[in-house]
Formats: C-alpha cells, sequence, structure tokens
C-alpha cells in the first residue's frame, strides 16, 4: 500500500523498520514510487539509504512498485510543464481518482502520442534499472485498480484508441507487453520483476478474468518472475464509502476473497502468483497456501493494524493480535492525500515520534467504559507499567459492567453496581470514556475533585472508531 509518508523526517524509515526488525514479515513492497521521481538526481540511492537498508539490516527482502499516473513528466521540476495524458482523451475513471490527492478539482488528458509512449516506456525501464542499482532486492509494476497507465491502456474503459495500442485484446496489452521488456532489458535476468495488476476491473464493460489471464501469460513469456493479483478499480467505491472500496475489501466480503481469481491465473501460468483480500488470521493463511492456491500470500490493512501479525503468529500468540477492522479508514485518509492512518493503531505513522517506557510515577489508574478510546487509554497506560493491567482476566482485575459512578474522593472512585450496593475501588486517576453519544455529565460531577480526570470517545462528541482511538492513546501517553 501506499503511505503519503514523508522522507525527510525518517517516518518511512520508522514505519518499514518496524514491521521488519519486529514484525517478522519475509519481504516489503513500497507502494506507489513515481517513475520520474526515481530517475531525478540521487533519489533512488538516498531513498534506499533512508528506508531499505534499515530493513535489508533485519535480513528482510524489499524492492518497490513503479508508477505512472496521467501526469506527463509527474515529477515537477522548475521549469517543466506537466500535462495530464491518457490512453484517449477525456478523464479516465482513474486520473479522477487521484485528482483529490493531486490537489486538483478537474482535469482533461490529452491522448498519448505514440512518441510519449516511447518515451515513457524508455523512463520505465531507466527508474527500474536505477531501483536495482540502487540496492532494492526487486521490482514490482503498479499496474491494478485503475489510477496508472498500463491498467489504463488494458481497460475497455479507458482505452478507445484505434491505432496498435488499442481495440483488439492484443493492441490493449502491447503498452504492458512492451514496458515488461524495457524492463527486463534494463535489468538483465537476474534480477526479480514483480507485477501486480487487477484479476477484473469490476466496472461495467471493464476487462474480465479471462482476459487478464491471457494478459499474464504475455507478460510470463516477456520476463515477469511473479505476478501479484489484486481485483477491482479504484472508482468502483464512488460515491459509496470507503469501506466499498473495491481493491481493499470490507467486512462484508469472505476471507481470502481474492484468491480465487490469482488461482485461476496461477492455473495458465508457471511463474510464482501472489494472492491478496482479507488474508488476516493463521487458519486463512495456511489454508491458501497449503491447498496450493497460490504461493505467497500478501498483506496490507492487517499490518497498518498490528505490524508484529507474523510475528505473533509464529509465537503462538494470536490472543494478541489486534484486528484489522476492515473498515477501510486507511484508504480514506489516502485518497484524500493525508498520510495513512489506522482506526485501532494510532501509533502507526508515528513510530519515529514516540518510544512508550515505564512512567518514573506509577499511578493506579481507573477507566469508565470499555470502548475503543476507553481501552486504548487502558493499553497505554499498561505499557507505562501503571497499575491499570491490560491482560485483565489473567491479572485478577474485576470487569464491573452496569455499575453507576458515583463520587471520586481521596481514596477512588465508588460505584453502585447493578445489585444496588455499593463498591470502593482504589485510584488516583479516572478516566471518562463511556457512552455512545454525547453525555458528559458524570464529569461534570466529578469536575474539581481529587483525582485528575481524562475524557476521551463519545463522551466528548460522537464520532468514528479512529477518533475513539487516537483520544485514548494521546491520554494513555499523558498519564
Amino acid at each position: 500500500m501506499g503511505t503519503n509518508f514523508s522522507l525527510v523526517r525518517g517516518v518511512s524509515m520508522a514505519f518499514y523498520e518496524k514491521r521488519a526488525k519486529k514484525g517478522g514479515v519475509g519481504a516489503i513492497v513500497i507502494g506507489a514510487v513515481l517513475v520520474d521521481a526515481l530517475l531525478s538526481n540521487g533519489f533512488a540511492r538516498s531513498f534506499h539509504r533512508w528506508v531499505a537498508e534499515p530493513v535489508q539490516a533485519q535480513d528482510v527482502k524489499i524492492g518497490l512498485q513503479l508508477l505512472y499516473t496521467n501526469q506527463y513528466p509527474e515529477y515537477w521540476d522548475e521549469g517543466v510543464v506537466q500535462e495530464w495524458v491518457a490512453p484517449s482523451p477525456g478523464t479516465p475513471p482513474g486520473a479522477q481518482v487521484i485528482l483529490p490527492i493531486l490537489k486538483e478539482t478537474q482535469a482533461y488528458c490529452r491522448e498519448l502520442t505514440t512518441g510519449d509512449i516511447d518515451d515513457i516506456i524508455s523512463r520505465y525501464a531507466a527508474a527500474a534499472k536505477k531501483v536495482k542499482e540502487a540496492g532494492f532486492d526487486f521490482v514490482e509494476m503498479h499496474a491494478c485498480h485503475g489510477h496508472n497507465l498500463p491498467h489504463q491502456f488494458f481497460s475497455p474503459i479507458d482505452n478507445h484508441r484505434s491505432d496498435g495500442y488499442g481495440g483488439h485484446m492484443a493492441g490493449r496489452m502491447r503498452f504492458s507487453i512492451e514496458a515488461a521488456r524495457a524492463i527486463r532489458c534494463a535489468m538483465g535476468e537476474d534480477y526479480p520483476f514483480f507485477w501486480r495488476l487487477s484479476a477484473e476491473e469490476g466496472l461495467p464493460g471493464g476487462y474480465t478474468l479471462e482476459e487478464c489471464t491471457e494478459l499474464c501469460i504475455e507478460l510470463e513469456k516477456a520476463g515477469i518472475d511473479v505476478i501479484d493479483v489484486s481485483y477491482g478499480h479504484e472508482a468502483n467505491y464512488q460515491p459509496a464509502p470507503s469501506a466499498h472500496f473495491m481493491p481493499c475489501p470490507g467486512e462484508e466480503w469472505p476471507p481470502a476473497a481474492y484468491v480465487p481469481c490469482a488461482e485461476r491465473i496461477k492455473q495458465s501460468v508457471s511463474v510464482p502468483v501472489i494472492g491478496v483480500g482479507r488474508i488476516h488470521t493463521r487458519e486463512t493463511a495456511e489454508k491458501v497456501l497449503s491447498e496450493g492456491r497460490v504461493d505467497m500470500i500478501a498483506m496490507g490493512r492487517q499490518l497498518l493494524a498490528d505490524p508484529l501479525w507474523p510475528r505473533k503468529i509464529a509465537e503462538d500468540r494470536e490472543n494478541e493480535i489486534t484486528p484489522c477492522l476492515y473498515c477501510n479508514h486507511c484508504v480514506e485518509t489516502l485518497e484524500t492525500g493525508k498520510p495513512i492512518r489506522c482506526a485501532v493503531n494510532a501509533f502507526m505513522g508515528r513510530e519515529n515520534e514516540i518510544s512508550i517506557s515505564p512512567a518514573r510515577k506509577k499511578k493506579s489508574l481507573v477507566v469508565i467504559g470499555g470502548g475503543p478510546g476507553g481501552m486504548e487509554a487502558a493499553r497505554l497506560s499498561h505499557l507505562a507499567r501503571h497499575f491499570l493491567l491490560y491482560n485483565l482476566a489473567k491479572q485478577g482485575v474485576t470487569m464491573v459492567t452496569g455499575a453507576t459512578c458515583g463520587p471520586i474522593t481521596d481514596e477512588g472512585l465508588t460505584i453502585t453496581t447493578r445489585r444496588n450496593k455499593q463498591q470502593s475501588l482504589s485510584a488516583d486517576t479516572v478516566v471518562i470514556a463511556a457512552g455512545s453519544r454525547s453525555d458528559a455529565s458524570l464529569a461534570t460531577k466529578l469536575d474539581g475533585l481529587t483525582a485528575p480526570l481524562y475524557l476521551v470517545g463519545d463522551c466528548v462528541n460522537p464520532r468514528r472508531i479512529a477518533d475513539a482511538v487516537k483520544e485514548g492513546f494521546r491520554v494513555g501517553l499523558e498519564i
């Protein structure tokens, strides 16, 4: 996945290093790197030094995706005029999707000439060569989800050309095949070359799985080593909520949602095939691999939610995994051009800014409310070694439900249980995280008493899970 993280502040380096050093991943693909950026003086080597070297130091392989969108050239430089371009004149759905990311509201693309096509393919090849020379372990073509030229040339929705790069299947495949051959020639035969594509577009009039399978057969002949099979088109989710974003299936989809497509392609090629789509449990991953349906699996969102997923699986610590909700909050932030964020992991993207260490002064903490905000505050407080324990049941912590909170005294909090019995809880700090609708009346009653109060979640204002988790994270750090 792309991240929109800044390289200058070290965000990307810390993000990927965390998943390599502590997470236990086997390989990392850096998503969506602009081809023309890689061609700029020294960028590829600097990128490798900042991001890849710390990952490779952990004996983890790392490569990057080559991306060419609808701007030509796509990397701005002084004195260079960027144009909006596409296989055919107009505004293809993929270009419409990236407009907000580029801070644009509208764009009309001119048709690429054959000279333009030759130039862009040569840029792909030169960029791939620089990636290899910089020291990355492999390169991947980003040719899926509609917002890039290889996808658009293959799509009958976007490609209405009448020359050798359009019309029939051979014409629509031509750009991809020529790009694959040029990249392979530039890199040599002994360097791993991945190709990521959508098995189907998922749009009326889009290309089919059978057509994609035929393309994969030809790509293998052109020198591709691995086929990474995704699904769908980014335009498919508009104007639906981002939770219905087709390339990233939501909870309404079954586990291993797009593996059947990868399995079908695998039956027609001899190179390894990667499967994706809600592969987030040990059972699903092992079943897909043991049955030989695909050769490898890839994860995106689950490693945002919990970067330690592979290690926890290997160490039989599945009960400690933070599961991805598949709410696609991450997608929503990316689609607006912001750095990626996760609804259940507020630490993600801040690995270089925040470290959690034992508190100098340990406190007793009571959290009122067991929603996302309250539990995140409890989790962070536990990591700081305050006297509120994360694994509550094992540590003998009593969970009280259906209780009414009473006054706070110097000794702690008084509650009335559902059986109308009063009970005292020792504490020197109270966190209010109660309610799915805004109700701060309890905080008003407790205001000014001895123990400090922190309000998080819906008791402040009804919002989304991501907001509650972020507030709980902040309070947990402050405490």
